[in-house]
């Protein structure tokens, strides 16, 4: 009776080994699928602020050429004369106001991947190291 016993244990040590060693490389290819899945959102939220941004920027620009175009001779003479200071102080706040919503919608990856980052990370869940906890679980 013992032997069987015995060989009905060491076939059970055999087939934990067996599952243990199945287990690593799939827990391992987990941990690399969710690390592979963070970093495709934090690359979308880079594309959505950098599309976001470049929407910005092509309303800026629409704006300008809509103001170069309703622009008429005497607007451009008198925001160029030297008495008409108030003329060019107004085109230079102007100028100014369409330089800053520039520079604002540029696009900045780092900005965009610590923004991205900043998120919390779903924390990897460790291995039980005892190899009654690493058996299969039952399933639905």
């Amino acid at each position: 009776m013992k032997t069987i016993a015995d060989k009905a244990n060491a076939q059970i040590a055999q087939y934990r080994n067996a599952y243990d060693e199945l287990l690593r490389p799939a827990r391992q290819a987990d941990a690399q699928r969710k690390q592979l899945a963070h970093e495709v959102e934090v690359q979308r939220a880079a594309l959505k602020l950098a599309s976001e941004k470049n929407d910005r920027l092509y309303a800026v620009g629409q704006e300008m050429l809509t103001a170069y175009e309703t622009m008429d001779v005497a607007t451009v003479v008198a925001a160029r004369q030297p008495f008409a200071t108030q003329a060019r102080v107004k085109y230079g706040q102007i100028a100014q106001q369409y330089g800053d919503r520039l520079y604002e919608g540029k696009f900045d990856e780092q900005q965009a991947i610590a923004a991205a980052s900043a998120k919390p990370e779903p924390v990897a869940v460790p291995a039980p190291a005892d190899a009654t906890a690493s058996a299969p679980a039952a399933t639905k």
